[in-house]
């Protein structure tokens, strides 16, 4: 869904679509594992934010460097 709202934005209304650089990605990764686990403050925020950061890595999302072994820090034990 979200690449068909991408492809529509792009098409539609002619937004410019820009990646960020790996190494940027990597960042935003590190600091989001920290806040996911300041906001996670009850058992069903807790479940959803452990539920993304497992489908993030299914999808590969979380290939960087350092981002595994912070996501093992909040969250250990989460990560196979």
């Amino acid at each position: 869904a979200d690449l068909e709202a991408l492809n529509w934005m792009v098409d539609v209304y002619d937004c410019e679509y820009i990646e960020l650089p790996a190494e940027e990605r990597a960042k935003f990764r590190l600091i989001s594992v920290e806040f996911w686990r300041e906001y996670a403050t009850d058992a069903i925020s807790l479940q959803a934010v452990e539920s993304q950061i497992l489908l993030m890595s299914e999808e590969g999302l979380l290939n960087f460097p350092g981002v595994k072994e912070k996501v093992e820090e909040y969250f250990p034990g989460l990560l196979p």
